[in-house]
């Protein structure tokens, strides 16, 4: 995907052709994050990116919309050590023109495994 590739580059100007100009971003606890403050939060990450990924993607459309769920996990390199951080998220991307830019969006806590 486009734009967790590019996060895992920290290439804002990228990042900002794939949002929308009133993009917000949604944490799990309720908070929420403009657009600028959303792409000072990616550069200012801490450490080396090692990838970011997302997996399970669903997208549905509707009309001018576009809701879109998965899984994105990331590797970061602090120091010596690897910190890996896996969420589920939902967006939402709107149409504009020919692009489809990021409206919305909010992480989600994982599943529990099921028990068995």
């Amino acid at each position: 995907m486009a734009i967790a590739d590019a996060i895992a580059r920290r290439d804002i100007a990228a990042i900002e052709t794939f949002l929308t100009r009133d993009f917000v971003h949604r944490a799990l606890e309720g908070q929420l994050t403009s657009r600028d403050a959303f792409l000072d939060g990616i550069s200012l990450i801490p450490g080396e990116i090692v990838f970011v990924r997302v997996s399970d993607l669903d997208a549905h459309i509707a009309g001018g919309g576009a809701l879109v769920t998965g899984v994105q996990r990331a590797r970061v390199r602090l120091d010596a050590a690897l910190v890996d951080d896996e969420r589920a998220f939902v967006d939402w991307f709107l149409k504009d023109g020919a692009s489809w830019r990021l409206r919305m969006a909010m992480d989600l806590p994982m599943p529990s495994p099921a028990r068995g």
